[in-house]
């Protein structure tokens, strides 16, 4: 007797592309999805068995249903353009810089290109920036902080630093 057709079976064939874009619109039935295979790829339990992998499973088909499934990309787009999209829109690096700094760094405020009173950035990027003649306040942390270079969210654009020019368009996940 053959066993009725799953679901799982059902996304199998429609392939790794068209399947998780379906799946993205149910994350229930993602997490279903995942879990099953997740347990024929990695088994677990005192009594695990090696499991026959479908046939859309076997040689690298796991590694390209993993890709589809944690990149997100648009209709007809492949996760490997999906992403250098990204990576066109936001670059090998970081545009924003981040810094954490701890008890006692020297750090800036800068009241014209800061977006609240506490808005900072670390000491290279207001070196690297056009804060000179900018109403600024050189402070000693008392906790510690992060820097706000290129985070358009918290500091003016005009006031970021040559190394970290924020996003350069607005890109949606």
């Amino acid at each position: 007797m053959e066993s009725p057709i799953t679901e799982f079976d059902r996304l199998l064939a429609l392939g790794p592309a068209l399947a998780s874009e379906h799946l993205r619109s149910d994350l229930g039935l993602l997490k279903q999805f995942l879990a099953r295979l997740l347990g024929l790829c990695c088994p677990t339990g005192p009594d695990w068995q090696p499991l026959e992998l479908p046939a859309a499973l076997r040689g690298g088909g796991i590694s390209e249903w993993v890709l589809c499934l944690a990149t997100s990309p648009s209709s007809g787009e492949t996760p490997e353009e999906y992403i250098k999209r990204v990576q066109e829109a936001y670059g090998h690096m970081s545009k924003v810089c981040g810094r954490i700094w701890g008890k006692g760094y020297v750090a800036y405020r800068c009241r014209t290109c800061g977006m609240s009173p506490c808005s900072a950035i670390c000491h290279e990027c207001f070196e690297k920036g056009p804060h000179r003649n900018h109403n600024f306040l050189m402070y000693r942390s008392v906790a510690g902080g992060c820097c706000d270079c290129g985070d358009p969210g918290a500091w003016k654009p005009a006031g970021f630093c040559c190394d970290h020019k924020g996003p350069t368009t607005s890109f949606h996940l």
